[in-house]
């Protein structure tokens, strides 16, 4: 299933949230071909979610990530870290940086987070990866999800949908989602779609594009 945040973000600008298969966090004959439910948690107002069909697969290798051309910004967005202290994303300046969208409550996230967890571990001298926890509540909370599925690595960051694809010019978030931002806060690609993190040559490409390659 695709569940879809709908809301406005900031000048009234229209900000769609999507997670693919998702896994039903209510009761389950909620989460059924066209139906329409309404949460609340993301950004100030109440969002609308839709369903739609799953797609065939959600994960794939480094050749999902697409370029962006021409690069956009610089552009920044503020997150918070597990401690609930704000910071910037151009708090990582001066070094290339992945950025990785997830939520506690999306499926395939949870099928990605254990990878991710995985090659932060065995490839943070090549890549700095930012985990953003997009609508999963404090830091605390996701700190605690983290404990419950055993993931030993990653730091905490959360965010808000809204703010979040407002200050990088996302008119789409989906979940999962991974964006690279160059040494100088430019996005230059991102995938769609979640990732096999431990797929042949995954730290090899993404170094190559890191660098602009």
């Amino acid at each position: 299933m695709v569940r879809r945040h709908d809301a406005l973000g900031a000048g009234g600008r229209h900000v769609t949230l999507r997670c693919d298969r998702l896994r039903a966090v209510t009761n389950p004959r909620s989460f059924l071909p066209g139906r329409r439910l309404v949460l609340a948690g993301m950004g100030a107002s109440m969002a609308t979610v839709r369903l739609r069909p799953a797609r065939a697969s959600v994960l794939s290798g480094v050749s999902s990530f697409k370029p962006v051309q021409p690069p956009t910004g610089p552009l920044d967005a503020s997150i918070e870290n597990g401690k609930g202290e704000t910071l910037a994303l151009s708090h990582w300046r001066g070094k290339p940086l992945v950025v990785h969208f997830w939520a506690t409550w999306c499926g395939p996230c949870l099928t990605e987070l254990p990878q991710l967890d995985a090659f932060v571990a065995a490839h943070a001298d090549v890549v700095t990866v930012v985990p953003v926890a997009i609508g999963s509540g404090t830091g605390a909370q996701v700190q605690a999800f983290y404990a419950k599925h055993g993931v030993k690595t990653l730091p905490v960051y959360t965010g808000k949908a809204q703010p979040v694809a407002d200050a990088l010019k996302l008119d789409d978030l989906g979940l999962p989602m991974s964006i690279i931002l160059d040494a100088e806060g430019r996005l230059i690609a991102r995938a769609d779609n979640g990732l096999t993190w431990q797929a042949p040559g995954m730290a090899e490409g993404l170094a190559r594009i890191l660098k602009g390659n």
